[in-house]
Formats: C-alpha cells, sequence, structure tokens
C-alpha cells in the first residue's frame, strides 16, 4: 500500500453512549455489506478529521507503523477513545475469494494504559482495573457506569485492590 487514507475522530465522553449504541458496526468482522456504507459522523455528534498517509516501505517490505491518533483524530492528547475508518485505492478484491474484499476498515480504539474488566451476573458484579504497564490495581479510580440510553446508572472508586463492586444486573 502505497498510500491510506483516514478518517477519524475524537469520541468525547458526551458522545461515548452514543457511539457505542449507535446501528454503525466498528467490529472487524463485520459484513462487506456494512463496510460500504461510510461513518455518518455528524449523526454521532463526531468531528470528521482527513487525512491521506503514505507508506515509507520498499515494495514487497513489511513494516509496522503505529498511527497516532490523538494528533490525527483531534484529540486532546495521547489518551482517549477514538473513531477511525482506513482505506486504500491500493487494494483489490482477490480474485478467488471477492467476499473478503472490506473497503474500509473501521476501529473503534481505546487508547489508555488502564485496563478495565468489567463481570455482572443477576445478584452482583464487579469492575477491577489495573495499569496495563505494571499490571498493578488502580485504586482510587474514579468509575461511571452508564444505561443504554445514556444515564447516569452507578459513580464509584476503585478500593485499594483496584475494584468497585456493582449491584446485579
Amino acid at each position: 500500500v502505497g498510500a491510506f487514507e483516514i478518517d477519524c475522530a475524537a469520541v468525547p465522553r458526551a458522545q461515548l453512549v452514543r457511539v457505542l449504541t449507535s446501528d454503525m458496526n466498528y467490529d472487524p468482522w463485520y459484513g462487506a455489506d456494512e463496510a460500504k456504507k461510510p461513518v455518518d459522523w455528524k449523526k454521532l455528534g463526531l468531528v470528521r478529521q482527513a487525512r491521506t498517509l503514505t507508506a515509507t516501505a520498499k515494495e514487497h517490505e513489511w513494516q509496522l507503523h503505529q498511527l497516532r491518533l490523538g494528533q490525527l483524530c483531534g484529540g486532546a492528547g495521547v489518551e482517549g477513545v477514538y473513531l477511525a475508518e482506513v482505506r486504500s485505492s491500493d487494494l483489490r478484491p482477490h480474485p478467488h475469494a471477492p467476499w473478503r474484499f472490506k473497503p474500509r476498515q473501521r476501529v473503534l480504539a481505546n487508547v489508555t494504559d488502564l485496563g478495565v474488566l468489567l463481570k455482572v451476573g443477576p445478584a452482583s458484579g464487579l469492575v477491577w482495573v489495573t495499569r496495563i504497564s505494571t499490571g498493578k490495581p488502580v485504586a482510587g479510580g474514579a468509575l461511571t457506569v452508564y444505561s443504554p440510553r445514556g444515564d447516569v446508572g452507578l459513580r464509584g472508586r476503585t478500593g485499594a485492590e483496584g475494584i468497585l463492586r456493582l449491584p446485579g444486573a
């Protein structure tokens, strides 16, 4: 791939529930038909940034590049949630498997050093927060649990072991 286009946006906290509960699919296994529909950035309340990036690799040479989503997508810093859609006119369907071709690749990326595990059962649940870089629990971490409608369901702080206990589902 010599060049690719990226459309992306920082997802502010106020828009996160809207993005997560929209009919837009950002999973890597979404169907090719879904991939033909571009993201409706305005409907999601996001400010789209469009960029074209070029690759510096020689032909037939693999290189891995990290995208700095905070800079590319209009974020306030490095960490944050970003919605990105990447495409390249250099990519073509494979003649023996055209059904696998997705002209757009989409990702909802949570750029953070926090690992968050949520477990919810009928009678109780918990959120466990650790630092990815150290594996150590995050004590005193402020958490907000939202309903699918965007209503605040619960606010709390993690204890010394990085755990916040929740009521059941």
